[in-house]
């Protein structure tokens, strides 16, 4: 396990993210990157203001909610913290579960960046610094986005096939290996049946099958109590990883939970540090992608 160490430049946008209302920066709401699927077609640009002179590094921003719920606002808190750090942030929206079961949600993302490399002179994208970072199902996705290639069941049919892909991914708390779990509910309906019925499609589906020794770094954030998804998770990707030679680091919480930390009782229950969008998280998180594509 690797603890990762959180630099006073990070807490500082952390502080200055808690008075995002405050912060300067542009937000472009509702652009449409597949108008065929409407509302879940969308994503909201959070830019720098003033823009920098020259290029800047994009963050995609992956909403999480089990494949099934969620949507980019939930980002609304913490995209300006990007936008205040001089990253632009793009705030995805992906067909959910029915509508969007596997592959075509997978699709969406990867249409998504298709949508962005297309935009990248309009809002000076620097495409060499694109960051992919998500929550549970997000992170997921995340993964499965610097990972795997948008070709086969992953190829999105929305005209916009992405030819760059990231140089960074954080992965808090994502489902990495879909074959650990034991037929839950939201799992099945994602991938359309059990691990008996459709096999092929969990090992598809699970980010662990795609890594390569070309894979952008990585930045896991895990908790030891997570129910959801277990840590089990962290350490099959973990592995992965190291197996494969990509670089990267496991930050492990101790006692942190998915939703809610364990306590005594409910009353002293917490919303999670594990997560990318709480302080300690995000701050490594914001480290990482500095250290990794350059401070913008």
């Amino acid at each position: 396990m690797l603890r990762h160490l959180v630099s006073a430049g990070a807490l500082a946008a952390v502080v200055a993210g808690a008075t995002a209302g405050c912060a300067s920066y542009e937000l472009i709401e509702n652009v449409s990157y597949d108008e065929r699927n409407g509302e879940r077609g969308r994503l909201d640009l959070y830019l720098p203001d003033p823009r920098p002179a020259g290029d800047v590094p994009l963050i995609v921003l992956i909403h999480g909610g089990g494949w099934r719920t969620g949507s980019k606002d939930i980002m609304n808190q913490q995209a300006p913290r990007w936008a205040h750090a001089g990253y632009a942030v793009a705030a995805i929206n992906y067909r959910l579960v029915p509508r969007g079961a596997y592959p075509l949600l997978i699709q969406d993302v990867f249409c998504a960046l298709g949508f962005l490399e297309s935009q990248a002179n309009e809002y000076s994208f620097d495409l060499d610094r694109i960051g992919a970072t998500g929550y549970s199902a997000g992170a997921h996705l995340a993964m499965l986005l610097g990972y795997a290639a948008p070709t086969g069941d992953f190829e999105p049919d929305c005209g916009t096939i992405p030819t760059v892909r990231p140089a960074a991914v954080v992965s808090g708390a994502g489902p990495s290996d879909l074959t650990l779990y034991d037929d839950p509910q939201a799992v099945t309906e994602f991938l359309g049946g059990t691990r008996a019925e459709v096999p092929d499609i969990y090992q598809l589906a699970s980010p662990v099958n795609h890594v390569t020794a070309d894979d952008p770094p990585t930045l896991l954030i895990y908790g030891t109590d997570d129910l959801i998804v277990p840590y089990e998770h962290a350490q099959a990707i973990d592995k992965a990883l190291g197996d494969a030679g990509v670089d990267h680091r496991l930050m492990t919480i101790r006692g942190a939970g998915h939703l809610l930390n364990p306590g005594a009782d409910l009353a002293d229950a917490v919303f999670p540090i594990v997560s990318n969008e709480g302080p300690e998280g995000f701050a490594a998180t914001l480290d990482f992608f500095d250290d990794v594509m350059g401070q913008p």
